[in-house]
């Protein structure tokens, strides 16, 4: 769902204000080795901003870097 303001609204429940995961998370890479196995790379992803919507469970997540939230997850001391 769009933002509407500062707050990000639910898609299934449009009056709904979802709420934001207070931690960083990452959609990281997987790899095929091409014979069928996977593996995760935590080396390489994209770090991302989750909101959840507290009556169905729906997630949506935004790039981090382009919210407010980035700067200061990149600042704290026990990220560096």
């Amino acid at each position: 769902m769009p933002l509407k303001g500062n707050s990000v609204y639910c898609i299934n429940h449009p009056d709904k204000i979802m709420t934001r995961d207070n931690i960083m998370h990452a959609i990281t890479v997987i790899q095929s080795d091409g014979k069928g196995n996977i593996s995760f790379n935590p080396a390489s992803g994209v770090p991302c901003v989750v909101y959840v919507c507290d009556i169905c469970g729906y997630l949506e997540s935004y790039l981090a870097m382009k919210t407010p939230y980035w700067s200061s997850f990149k600042g704290s001391p026990e990220n560096k």
